[in-house]
């Protein structure tokens, strides 16, 4: 598997459509494709793709920007293929954020839905602590 820097592209959208469809309507917000792919395209954000043999295994897409007055690297998305969950992938990608938080000495904020307790679990293991609504880890 290798990781690299990517520019957005439709397939990005249709995994997070794939994965995050039925979470967006089950949590009452609706599911609004305009509104995801004009956020997706946004020019601050930096995306990491996951690749075996050409394959996409998923990508994490994040920015630097001000949160309640704090400056954080927001995790937008962390997004791994169905059949590739569970494999360390998820985990790699996270390396990436993780890693540019450090490198810049700030914390990581993310929102997850509450009904997504396996995303909830896998982003505790990473030492990230409710905040009100977000999730947010330390810098470091």
């Amino acid at each position: 598997m290798k990781i690299s820097p990517e520019p957005y592209t439709a397939d990005l959208y249709k995994l997070v459509r794939k994965n995050m469809k039925g979470m967006y309507e089950g949590s009452g917000m609706g599911w609004n494709r305009v509104d995801k792919i004009d956020e997706m395209e946004d020019e601050e954000l930096a995306y990491h793709v996951a690749r075996e043999n050409g394959e996409m295994l998923g990508f994490v897409s994040f920015m630097h920007t001000v949160e309640d007055d704090v400056e954080v690297v927001y995790l937008y998305e962390l997004q791994v293929a169905k059949g590739r969950q569970g494999h360390g992938v998820g985990k790699e990608l996270m390396r990436v954020v993780i890693d540019e938080a450090r490198a810049c000495g700030r914390p990581i904020m993310l929102t997850v839905f509450l009904m997504n307790e396996r995303a909830i679990g896998f982003y505790r293991r990473y030492g990230f602590e409710r905040v009100g609504g977000v999730l947010r880890r330390a810098s470091g």
